[in-house]
This record gives structure tokens, sequence and C-alpha cells, in this order.
């Protein structure tokens, strides 16, 4: 029989912890500790699937426009219809809230500030129903 610290489990533990933690300040998501020290001894890692290895934010990167042309987000040609697509996505409160689907933050960040849209009523994206809405008016429009 080997002689083995009584401790060394529990100081390997909580290294791993520890190392855990200093992981996860990175925005590193370790669901088993224990996969860390296996981790260390890697030289390659490989994957194969798109979007592993992500920020967690979404990004409109092109836009299609109604005759099938596709350009860059932030190109002028776009302005238009990037805004009239942010003018659809419900906020949670009004015209200040934060959107409530990561796909409308996105949106609404590519067409910037609008302050001459008001939003009147909004409905946030849910599974059952399919879709999200927003309803709204240009500043002197409407009633």
């Amino acid at each position: 029989m080997a002689a083995v610290p009584e401790g060394l489990p529990l100081v390997a533990t909580v290294a791993q912890l520890a190392a855990a933690r200093r992981l996860s300040r990175r925005g590193v998501l370790v669901r088993t500790p224990r996969t860390l020290e296996a981790l260390g001894r890697m030289d390659t890692v490989c994957f194969d699937k798109t979007g592993t290895l992500t920020e967690n934010r979404l990004r409109l990167s092109r836009v299609a426009g109604a005759d099938g042309t596709v350009r860059r987000a932030g190109d002028p040609e776009t302005a238009d219809t990037v805004r009239t697509a942010a003018r659809a996505c419900p906020r949670l409160d009004g015209d200040g809230a934060r959107p409530t689907h990561a796909t409308d933050e996105a949106i609404l960040d590519a067409a910037g500030d609008d302050p001459g849209w008001r939003q009147e009523e909004g409905l946030p994206f849910e599974t059952s129903r399919g879709y999200a809405a927003a309803v709204g008016r240009e500043d002197g429009t409407g009633p």
C-alpha cells in the first residue's frame, strides 16, 4: 500500500475549484472541475461544431434586402432596412428598455438610436405564438 497523505484529495479538489473559478471570471463555463486536470495535459484541442467557441453575443453582420442583395450591416444602403427591423423589435417596457430576445438586441444595437420612434406596445417572442411584434409611431404622427 502506497503512502498517500490524507489531505491530498482535498487539496486537489480545492485546486480544481480555484481554477474553475478563475476561468469563470474570464467567461469560461466549467461544468466539472475534474476535467481541468485532463485539459491541462492536452496539447491540442479540436472543435467540430460551428459556434462552439463564441462570446455569447449576437451581432448583425449582413443584411439581405427585398431584392435579394446582401450587404454588410454597416453599409449606408442597409440603414433603412435595419431601422425598420429595429422598430419591429419589442422592448420590455417601451422606449428605453432592453429587449427580451438576443436577436432583437443584436438588431437594435446595429440600428443605433432612433429618437424619432416611440414604441406603444410590444409582444416579446414566445414559442407558442411563433413571433414577436412591436407597434409604435414616429414623433408628430398619429393621434
